[in-house]
């Protein structure tokens, strides 16, 4: 009944194979997520199988799915979403203003203003604080799932399924998907690696990288999901 989230920061300088030292974002880019994996495994020294990828846009279909996004606002939050919105308006051809807002607080967020939520950078803890964005976002789509009956959750669930690619065998989703409707109550916890105090900041072939105690964030990411 524990689920554990760890977010992993993107500028962070590790060995891609192929492609020498990098930020770990661009194993994504180079390799999508059979590299992402690889990458992952080789410096952190795990050994994941399994993934579900999701893009921004497919993101906001699934939250949009489930009812919206339940999240508490910063004053300085509103600008910054936005801004974003602004983006992503242009790309939609939506007209100029669309879904802002203007408070505040604990608001119910569309998907589109959720993504824009989850990509704020500028202010705050930086990437820190961009990843417990992602995180709350994650974690109120797991509470909004628990909330739907039975024949919704169905729905929600094939609806999900065509927003995502995955290697999990459908036999292994519905496993998991029997532990959800019986067990009900999970505990969320989460997580960030490189942890505080862990890493140092440097410009590596003109990019502002997070440099990594690996042998340090090796163990303490085995102590966040073990």
């Amino acid at each position: 009944k524990t689920i554990n989230l760890v977010s992993l920061l993107r500028d962070t300088l590790v060995e891609i194979d192929g492609h020498g030292q990098d930020k770990l974002n661009h194993a994504y880019a180079y390799g999508g997520s059979k590299l992402s994996l690889e990458t992952i495994n080789s410096n952190f020294d795990l050994d994941i199988d399994k993934y579900v990828s999701v893009d921004f846009y497919s993101l906001a279909k699934v939250i949009d799915i489930v009812g919206g996004v339940d999240i508490e606002l910063k004053d300085y939050e509103i600008e910054q979403i936005n801004a974003n919105l602004v983006e992503i308006n242009k790309i939609e051809n939506l007209k100029k203003g669309t879904d802002y807002i203007t408070q505040n607080g604990i608001k119910t967020l569309n998907g589109r203003q959720a993504v824009a939520y989850s990509r704020i950078r500028k202010k705050g803890n930086g990437d820190y604080e961009r990843t417990q964005r992602q995180r709350n976002v994650l974690k109120s789509i797991l509470e909004k799932y628990e909330k739907q009956p039975s024949d919704k959750k169905f729905e929600i669930n094939m609806e999900i399924i065509g927003q995502i690619s995955t290697n999990i065998p459908v036999s292994y989703i519905k496993e998991l998907g029997l532990k959800i409707f019986s067990d009900k109550e999970f505990e969320v916890n989460q997580y960030i690696i490189p942890y505080e105090g862990s890493f140092e900041t440097i410009t590596y072939k003109n990019m502002w990288c997070i440099k990594p105690n690996m042998k340090e964030n090796i163990i303490k990411l085995k102590e966040y999901i073990k």
